[in-house]
């Protein structure tokens, strides 16, 4: 399903590609324009500053906060064979930033029986809108379309999808033991940037068909989370609440430690 009103485009609907955003979203040397009285400016022009723009948040949005469902985006079952995701925002492999304005109902497969197992993926799209006159335009019909659309489609697709990462390393659960923070902060930090997926989807859920048509929706372990803020400070309440629950015991004296923490 993809978010667009017919009305935008008015006669138009054109996607962008993409590949152009997987170049900014990957590491390149930023380039951007140097004005001056008298500069001709040209559309690349006005182009290259956009680029510059969006090639900075992709790469911002990808390597600092990385690709994952911020908020919302829930995935529950429809109704007739369908589910239904509900509004969200979501950051892409490549760093761009895809709105689910409103819930949306997405149809099954039509296929019977139904695949065993099915992933569904939120996609970034963008179409052209606004088309007006213009003498340099195309040569079919001499009209321009004059914005960008950013929308989105959600898709199901057949398969599994891979658990996602994010497990401790040996070598930096050493230096935390050893209470070596910095060090292990900088071994995390020292990886390679990786280079931008080749699929940029967002994994919304999981769908387990059962034998007899029943159908089961995971919407929590298969998708990749992007936390704010409040989210991580939320997390934190409940992982101390969870250790003093687990293993809270009287204030030690000096350097009494309890010796067995998992008798509390």
């Amino acid at each position: 399903m993809t978010d667009t009103d017919p009305q935008e485009t008015k006669g138009r609907h054109m996607t962008s590609t993409g590949a152009d955003d997987r170049r900014l979203a990957g590491l390149h040397a930023p380039r951007r324009n140097r004005y001056y009285a008298g500069k001709l400016l040209a559309a690349s022009d006005l182009e290259m500053e956009q680029d510059y723009l969006r090639g900075a948040d992709a790469q911002l949005a990808r390597h600092v906060l990385g690709a994952g469902v911020v908020c919302g985006l829930d995935v529950t079952a429809g109704d007739g064979p369908s589910i239904h995701v509900g509004a969200g925002l979501a950051l892409d492999g490549w760093g761009r930033r895809v709105v689910v304005p409103c819930d949306v109902e997405v149809a099954l497969p039509a296929r019977v029986p139904r695949p065993a197992s099915m992933v569904v993926r939120l996609r970034y799209e963008a179409h052209q809108a606004d088309v007006a006159p213009s003498v340099l335009g195309d040569e079919e019909d001499r009209s321009e379309a004059g914005t960008w659309v950013e929308g989105h489609r959600v898709e199901i697709v057949e398969g599994t999808t891979p658990a996602t990462a994010g497990g401790c390393s040996e070598a930096t659960l050493e230096l935390i033991r050893a209470g070596q923070v910095t060090q292990a902060l900088a071994l995390l930090a020292g990886a390679a940037c990786a280079a931008p997926a080749r699929d940029p989807a967002v994994t919304l859920a999981t769908i387990t068909t059962a034998a007899d048509g029943g159908m089961t929706i995971d919407a929590r372990a298969a998708r990749a989370v992007v936390p704010t803020n409040v989210v991580l400070l939320q997390l934190i309440a409940c992982l101390a609440a969870r250790v003093e629950e687990c293993c809270g015991t009287a204030p030690a004296r000096g350097n009494d430690v309890p010796l067995d923490l998992t008798s509390q």
